[in-house]
């Protein structure tokens, strides 16, 4: 049937409790260009013949589903793409991402998440420069956060890597986010000290780096962050808890409405929660 539908462009079946395997037959609808089975019961593998779209898809969505294998290289063909969602799949757990995927440079959205990944973020994602989010949350992520993806992905407005089990400093090139409004590194490994840079990012609301093993003190630099809502640091137990008042007094001229720190007698600062 899909064969008779060579002028279909949009094709939205999610949240149907739809059953069995992505049909090869799509291949046949050349014009497409929207394809979301996302929120559905579908398994097997992502089908080889999604391929055949690499002259039409613009959006691929299959995030919660049953599906199974490894995240296929000849993603990285569908060069079309603006949104590529894989969140929550049931791949197999020693699925790595391809580098291939570093081959997508018009997307402007990338979910990854919740897949069991291993290994580390590929280089190549330096090369997805209009990405303004990026998600591999919760995965199983080694190494280091690369300073090429931190110095090069200057549109990322959100950046989610909370949950894995990265390590490393944090790259003093995350300052170039400067639109960056949400970031989570959250329950990793990461080592070192918060970078100054940090306070370059002019357009952060939301903070989150707890649960890490970072040292040293928090730079007064962030006191430049008057969009900063919430900074959550509690969990790295040699990160000092003395806060710059300059940060604190972002309560009364910027957005802040709290830090959230290791307390050990007391309450370090006026702004803090513990």
């Amino acid at each position: 049937q899909f064969g008779q539908m060579s002028t279909l462009k949009t094709l939205i079946l999610n949240l149907n409790e739809l059953r069995g395997n992505i049909p090869p037959e799509l291949e046949y609808a050349s014009n497409l260009e929207y394809l979301d089975l996302s929120h559905n019961y579908l398994e097997g593998g992502i089908p080889d013949s999604l391929s055949r779209l690499n002259n039409s898809l613009v959006n691929l969505n299959l995030a919660r589903n049953t599906l199974t294998g490894s995240l296929p290289s000849f993603i990285g063909e569908l060069t079309y793409l603006n949104s590529l969602d894989l969140d929550s799949l049931a791949l197999d757990s020693d699925c790595m991402i391809p580098s291939e995927y570093g081959k997508l440079t018009n997307l402007y959205t990338l979910v990854l998440s919740s897949n069991q990944l291993v290994g580390s973020i590929p280089s190549t994602f330096s090369n997805l420069t209009l990405l303004e989010k990026l998600s591999l949350r919760n995965n199983k992520l080694t190494g280091a956060i690369p300073s090429t993806l931190a110095g090069s992905l200057t549109n990322l407005e959100m950046l989610y890597l909370n949950e894995n089990e990265l390590n490393n400093t944090i790259p003093s090139q995350i300052g170039q986010l400067s639109e960056l409004n949400q970031l989570a590194l959250q329950i990793n490994r990461l080592t070192g000290t918060i970078p100054t840079e940090m306070g370059l990012m002019k357009n952060i609301e939301r903070c989150r780096l707890d649960f890490n093993a970072l040292t040293g003190i928090v730079p007064k630099e962030l006191s430049a962050l008057s969009k900063l809502q919430h900074l959550t640091l509690y969990g790295n137990e040699k990160l000092q808890n003395d806060i710059p008042p300059e940060i604190c007094d972002l309560q009364e001229t910027g957005n802040l409405s709290k830090i959230e720190i290791n307390c050990y007698d007391t309450v370090p600062c006026d702004c803090c929660v513990c």
